[in-house]
């Protein structure tokens, strides 16, 4: 088993030393907050959820407080946390690992979370070695529950670990914390076009904003028009077992494609077994296709347009596509923004029906009613925000090549 690193700073040599988690660290756990200690402002409460969003450089959402006074009292008997400890995500979503940047006070739920503290190494560099490939491995396979997993601190105290020097330790953490910020700039500027973009959505469709033709003048007045105006629906496949998916020669658009995507990607289709004489619908060039269910009423009925000649393609089981009558005169991939854009998706998100699942009617959809522009001053909008979109697909390449040359550097700077 190797002791040293594949790469590795000239300046050190030597063997790295195997050290348990227990032996670098006190890990331990919050004393127990109740429901009915929770206020609408005060000091904020971080759960899992939290720690994983400031792990991926996110301010917290949703957040949980309680009082000063429950803070300082907690605080006076016990202790907080406080600036170069780490917590670590121990149920639901395992293994997020979070060093904690300054003393600005919170407090955080027992049993969601496990806490390091009075760290023997550089808190930084155990960060990363828990969070590379190889690290977080063995933390996941600590994880104890059939069911519901979850992370124990007598668990974790047992995982064995190589580690460099101190100085070497400190010498890799701030080399990963300049990768850090490269990426975090990019991540912030991946975003800041994305924002861009949905300002200009809203003030595309609120028609704040309106475009001019060749000659100066001012488009006409947008049309109202109810959908079933516009173009006829057809449903996804039937019929079908698991057994059919995964093979054979014809394809079809999955589900997280049309979720996902204002102009579906081409890639992201699957093989189906579709028998000779068997009457499905396919999916073609220009089709607007409709997820029809979803978890939350506000991601039900996701619309996706499909703009690829690929023979024999079908529609996934849980949407539904929608072909406009004239194509000349109505854009799909318009109709696409459009229905994506933020008022558009709240009148969509209200048809949404169900308890636990929610489901949208075809028919209810079909007459709502969109404006719409000339065909002219749809090509425009669409020119425009293809053009953000191309942009914000070239940073996000960029952030995906910095992430995975950060991933590489971490399988080969750890033992």
């Amino acid at each position: 088993m190797r002791k040293t690193p594949k790469l590795r700073f000239k300046e050190f040599s030597g063997d790295w030393d195997e050290k348990r988690l227990g032996d670098l660290a006190n890990l331990t756990s919050s004393k127990r907050i109740f429901a009915s200690d929770y206020v609408s402002e005060g000091i904020p409460f971080y759960r899992g959820k939290e720690i994983t969003e400031l792990k991926q450089g996110k301010q917290p959402t949703d957040i949980l407080y309680i009082t000063n006074e429950k803070y300082d009292e907690i605080k006076s008997s016990f202790g907080v946390p406080k600036k170069n400890e780490l917590l670590l995500t121990a149920v639901g979503t395992l293994g997020n690992s979070y060093v904690i940047r300054d003393n600005t006070p919170f407090y955080f739920k027992d049993g969601n979370l496990i806490w390091f503290q009075d760290i023997k190494v550089n808190a930084n560099y155990l960060d990363l070695i828990i969070s590379s490939e190889k690290g977080k491995k063995k933390i996941l396979d600590s994880a104890i529950g059939s069911t519901q997993k979850a992370l124990t601190i007598v668990e974790l105290n047992k995982l064995k670990y190589k580690f460099p020097n101190i100085e070497e330790q400190e010498k890799i953490a701030s080399f990963f914390s300049l990768i850090d910020d490269k990426i975090s700039l990019q991540s912030e500027k991946v975003e800041a076009l994305k924002d861009y973009k949905n300002g200009m959505m809203q003030k595309i469709f609120s028609r704040e904003l309106r475009f001019k033709d060749d000659e100066g003048r001012d488009y006409p007045k947008w049309e109202e028009k109810k959908l079933n105006e516009l173009g006829d629906t057809y449903t996804g496949l039937s019929g079908k077992t698991k057994e059919n998916f995964g093979v054979g020669e014809a394809k079809y658009v999955i589900y997280k494609n049309v979720f996902g995507n204002t102009i579906a990607k081409e890639e992201e289709v699957d093989l189906v077994e579709i028998n000779e004489g068997e009457n499905q619908n396919k999916v073609v060039k220009g089709d607007l296709l409709f997820t029809t269910s979803s978890e939350t009423p506000e991601e039900v009925g996701m619309i996706s347009c499909w703009n690829y000649d690929i023979e024999d393609l079908y529609l996934n089981s849980f949407c539904f596509g929608y072909r406009l009558f004239d194509l000349e005169q109505y854009s799909p991939i318009f109709i696409a923004y459009l229905l994506r854009s933020k008022g558009y998706r709240r009148k969509i998100s209200i048809l949404g029906q169900g308890s636990t699942r929610y489901n949208i009617s075809k028919t209810e959809l079909m007459k709502m009613k969109v404006s719409v522009p000339n065909i002219e001053e749809q090509r425009k909008i669409v020119g425009l925000l293809l053009g953000i979109e191309s942009k914000i697909e070239k940073e996000q390449e960029k952030l995906y090549f910095l992430n995975e040359y950060k991933k590489g550097l971490l399988q080969q700077m750890f033992v």
